[in-house]
């Protein structure tokens, strides 16, 4: 209610004592007038808004009076707090930890703008504060961005003042979440062994390189995949805005390229970007092969090699049948036919390159008689003979 006499000493001025005058309030000048049914203080206004209180000034000892007195109670709306969601924000790790439910830049001023909504904003103080008391009599007010005090969740309570009537809402509130950031498994780099999907087998290039077999790696066993958007890209800038994002499957332009990965949670929002893994396209093994070949087979066993290896490589010869032959860089051969050799790296790629060598097998010389000339130098005599000759 309005304390209608708080205005005595107003009306009375500095000349008039209020022990030698009466100061009474009226709802109409009659009233004022005439002296009768003055108003209790406080006043409860009976007019919406707005309401005219009449004045009676009366000489207590003379019993003459003034009545030319009026003046407005006037009821001002008390602020609009509009309702705002609660402020989700993601764990930001300053503390040393994305996932214990701390942030140290919570922003509440993003909160301003919806609470205020059509309420021009040069008009409307808010303060935000930690406990409801505080928020009543405005006391200790945040500044933002604040770190919360309690893990996860945390309820921050609205003042919002009117400056030019000074009218109150203290009612609003709203809670600050902390999603934890999304977390990662470290994963293993993406090795391939070059091949000829392109057409060269040399040129260090994949054309299918799975970027996303990374994924269910990467989120472990505690993160479901569909609850996640995990993404590739060239840069940590990139990886940190979202940008670019490479496709799966990739086609590499170097032997070695680093990816940063982007994860982040559909539902939050929130985001970890300090997952990376390189894709490594290892060479094939270098060596060559001399092919066709002839084994004679009065001179077995003939000896197979892989030649001019660029590397230190295992070997293992097999025949046209897949039987072993030989595991070393030479294999005995005693009989015509397909054989193949393959080198495997030994450095721990595990890169394999396989080639086919025909070897063709001929049959012992034999001489026969009837294709044979004698010359008998010393009897002067010739004597021809006919011998073949078969090889």
């Amino acid at each position: 209610g309005f304390m209608l006499t708080d205005n005595d000493a107003r009306i009375l001025g500095s000349s008039q004592s209020p022990s030698d005058f009466e100061v009474t309030y009226h709802k109409s000048a009659e009233e004022a007038n005439s002296g009768s049914n003055p108003l209790a203080s406080p006043f409860k206004n009976t007019t919406k808004d707005q309401q005219e209180i009449f004045v009676r000034v009366t000489n207590k000892i003379t019993g003459c009076f003034t009545d030319h007195t009026s003046f407005f109670v006037i009821v001002n709306k008390v602020p609009t707090a509009n309702f705002v969601s609660d402020l989700e924000v993601c764990d930001d790790a300053l503390d040393g930890s994305a996932i214990n439910g701390y942030s140290k830049n919570i922003n509440l001023e993003l909160q301003t703008s919806t609470i205020l909504g059509t309420q021009d904003p040069t008009k409307f103080k808010i303060t935000y504060h930690r406990e409801f008391l505080e928020a009543q009599n405005g006391n200790n007010p945040l500044s933002s961005p604040i770190e919360n005090t309690t893990p996860y969740q945390e309820t921050i309570y609205v003042r919002i003042v009117n400056t030019e009537t000074n009218c109150v809402n203290y009612l609003s509130n709203f809670k600050v979440i902390i999603n934890k950031e999304p977390v990662f498994t470290p994963v293993s780099n993406l090795s391939y062994c070059d091949d000829d999907a392109d057409g060269d087998d040399t040129n260090g290039i994949i054309q299918s390189i799975d970027l996303d077999s990374q994924i269910p790696k990467l989120l472990g066993a505690s993160q479901d995949t569909d609850d996640f958007e995990v993404t590739f890209h060239k840069t940590p800038q990139q990886a940190t805005n979202g940008t670019n994002a490479v496709a799966s499957p990739y086609t590499n332009t170097n032997t070695t390229e680093t990816f940063f990965v982007r994860i982040q949670n559909k539902a939050t929002g929130c985001v970890n970007d300090d997952a990376s893994f390189q894709v490594i396209v290892n060479p094939l093994p270098s060596f060559a092969i001399t092919s066709p070949q002839i084994i004679c087979l009065n001179d077995t066993p003939m000896f197979l090699e892989a030649e001019n290896p660029a590397g230190i490589y295992n070997y293992l010869w097999t025949d046209a049948l897949g039987n072993i032959v030989a595991n070393t860089q030479t294999a005995p051969i005693n009989k015509g036919g397909n054989y193949t050799v393959t080198a495997t790296t030994t450095n721990g790629t595990n890169c394999s390159r396989s080639q086919t060598i025909t070897v063709n097998a001929s049959n012992p010389a034999t001489i026969e008689r009837s294709f044979v000339t004698i010359v008998d130098e010393a009897n002067a005599l010739n004597r021809e003979n006919n011998l073949s000759v078969s090889i």
